[in-house]
């Protein structure tokens, strides 16, 4: 069965009420929720230093079905900019 891989950007942390919302707590909440599907979420640019693509992570996942389950929770999560299911790659 293909790998499927769901692309995640997070939303920069927004004010709320009492204060900025940590970047870590909005982190840790898109990771419950992507944990909660038997996935992880993994960076895409570990090692950058640039704060935009330090909100892009990947996740893989073996089933098409639940992959777009997912995928749909995250882009109604509070915390998620965008995300999408990756195209599979062709020959050019």
């Amino acid at each position: 069965m293909a790998e499927v891989e769901i692309i995640v950007q997070l939303s920069e942390p927004r004010k709320g009420q009492s204060g900025q919302i940590s970047a870590a707590a909005q982190r840790a909440s898109v990771e419950a929720l992507v944990r909660s599907h038997g996935a992880v979420l993994v960076p895409l640019h570990p090692d950058s230093d640039d704060p935009n693509l330090n909100r892009t992570f990947a996740i893989q996942m073996s089933d098409q079905t639940r992959a777009e389950e997912l995928a749909l929770q995250l882009r109604a999560h509070p915390g998620i900019e965008a995300a999408y299911i990756k195209p599979p790659g062709e020959p050019p």
